[in-house]
């Protein structure tokens, strides 16, 4: 039985690898270059389209480094200052109307990967298969038809690469139904199906490190290894095959992200709105306490006509006030004469609930209703609520929603109104969520500080000091005399900077107002007791 087993797996062992193999040697057979950079610049794939590579020193065009197997001299190293490398293979869509270039590059190269000889211009039809790495992501270059049949640059973007590593990436094009695709980082990115791509019918040189169809292409610098291009659009199975990542569709990650995005963006808003409604509630039914008046004592007096203990019952009202007085904390006084304040929560529900009891009783002395009426005016007084937020930036964080308002004011509807008082709603949660009991902003250590309002403030001065800036120039003339003329260039910047830190300053007040209002909430309405 043992044999049996063994025998089985060495047959499934057998056919996996004579499997890949047979596959790997398949996508040989499209393999047109393979430059393993193994200190030279020869081509794997067959004998043409060899690179002339000059690392002389006193060049200091490329160097060989590390490569991806950790051996040295096996990866070539762009300094950012070449023309590239001239492969000298015509890419042009006549010859090879579908195409795949993949390679390995470390770290996050800045420039073109792989370009193209085809010079820009907006005279000629042009192409560019081109792939570019930039410090935030990856550029997977095409040109499309516009709506007036003329060729218009488009591209497919990617994540940024993993820094300090050796990243997968690699690009598929289709010249017959316009099919591109994108491979970074373990996913895959497509161009969109209502893209037609524009294809030039030129010749068109492959270049590696540099392009000649933007105009403003930037240099390779940073290290690569083992370029390939084959002359067919590999799948994505094919690629995992070679470079032994699997690739996760990017459409369905930003997809999720965006539906987990929208869905914390809605239980935002719905926090904010039932937290503000819930502070309203507060504000208009927290408890106070209404003092006895002459006519409610005068009732007493006569209820009391039908209880003869009406002794007992004053000194047990009396008990009930004085015993809650005791839990007060000591602000002052002498011993047996001390000043007393509640300072908690407990405080005032415990003497609410002491006058209730007692006034439950109907007290008929006087001085007994006095103190209660004494006690109750302190508890009113140190728990009513005042705004103690910062008003400005209040103000600054209404000007987003009010700015939008006036924009649309012409088309709007019920959407564009539900916009605006989302914007809104953060501003007037904060409202809401600073007005505090005076005793709890007393009694109560402030940790921020006005720390959001001081960060708006500093952002708004300088940017107001920077929009009032003035520059001026010395000029000195042959004749030694000097004069001084206004500098309209550094204004007019000192003037477009100053106005986009306020306008940041302003933005950045909604996102501020909002974590300063649920902080708020909580410390005065919910934790404050």
């Amino acid at each position: 039985m043992r044999k049996l087993l063994l025998l089985q797996l060495i047959v499934l062992g057998s056919l996996f690898i004579t499997q890949n193999i047979w596959s790997q040697t398949n996508l040989d057979q499209n393999l047109v270059l393979h430059y393993n950079f193994d200190k030279n610049g020869k081509n794997a794939a067959q004998d043409k389209y060899h690179l002339k590579i000059d690392d002389a020193t006193e060049k200091r065009w490329y160097a060989w480094e590390v490569g991806k197997d950790d051996k040295p001299e096996t990866a070539l190293k762009f300094w950012g200052n070449s023309d590239g490398l001239n492969t000298g293979l015509d890419i042009s869509p006549d010859k090879l109307p579908e195409l795949t270039y993949t390679a390995w590059v470390y770290g996050r190269p800045l420039g073109y990967i792989f370009g193209t000889s085809l010079p820009y211009d907006a005279d000629k039809k042009y192409t560019s298969r081109t792939l570019q790495v930039t410090k935030k992501n990856i550029n997977a270059e095409c040109n499309r038809w516009t709506s007036d049949h003329k060729p218009f640059f488009s591209n497919i973007n990617s994540k940024g690469l993993e820094e300090d590593q050796w990243n997968f990436i690699a690009m598929t094009v289709k010249a017959q139904d316009s099919t591109m695709m994108l491979y970074a980082n373990g996913e895959f990115y497509e161009l969109k199906k209502d893209v037609k791509v524009f294809h030039s019918k030129k010749p068109n040189t492959l270049i590696i490190g540099f392009t000649k169809s933007n105009t403003m292409s930037p240099r390779l610098n940073g290290r690569i290894d083992e370029i390939r291009v084959y002359d067919k659009a590999l799948t994505t199975e094919e690629l995992t095959q070679l470079s032994g990542i699997t690739f996760k569709s990017a459409k369905e990650r930003a997809e999720r992200t965006s539906l987990i995005n929208m869905i914390l963006l809605w239980t935002l808003i719905v926090f904010l709105v039932l937290a503000t409604l819930y502070m309203i509630y507060v504000l208009f039914t927290e408890k106070k306490y209404k003092a006895i008046s002459d006519a409610e004592f005068n009732q007493f007096a006569i209820d009391a006509k039908s209880n003869p203990d009406f002794m007992a019952t004053n000194q047990l009202a009396h008990k009930y006030v004085e015993d809650a007085f005791e839990t007060w904390k000591v602000v002052g006084g002498t011993p047996g004469d001390e000043f007393r304040s509640p300072s908690t929560r407990k405080n005032f529900v415990d003497t609410y609930a002491a006058l209730d009891k007692a006034r439950a009783l109907k007290p008929t002395d006087k001085a007994v209703t006095n103190r209660m009426n004494e006690l109750g005016d302190v508890l009113n007084d140190l728990s009513k609520r005042r705004f103690y937020g910062n008003k400005a930036l209040t103000i600054i964080a209404f000007i987003v929603p009010l700015a939008v308002m006036l924009i649309q004011w012409k088309i709007l509807d019920a959407g564009r109104i539900a916009g605006v008082v989302v914007l809104a709603l953060p501003a007037i949660a904060y409202i809401f969520a600073n007005f505090a009991p005076s005793y709890l902003v007393a009694n109560r250590s402030n940790m921020f500080g006005g720390m959001f309002g001081g960060i708006i403030a500093a952002l708004m001065g300088a940017g107001a000091a920077a929009a009032a800036a003035q520059h001026y120039n010395q000029i000195t003339w042959s004749d030694g005399s000097k004069t001084v003329e206004s500098d309209l260039g550094s204004d007019t910047a000192s003037l477009g900077f100053g106005l986009v830190i306020i306008i940041a300053a302003i933005l950045l007040s909604v996102v501020l107002v909002t974590i300063a209002a649920t902080i708020a909430f909580f410390r005065n309405y919910v934790f404050y007791k």
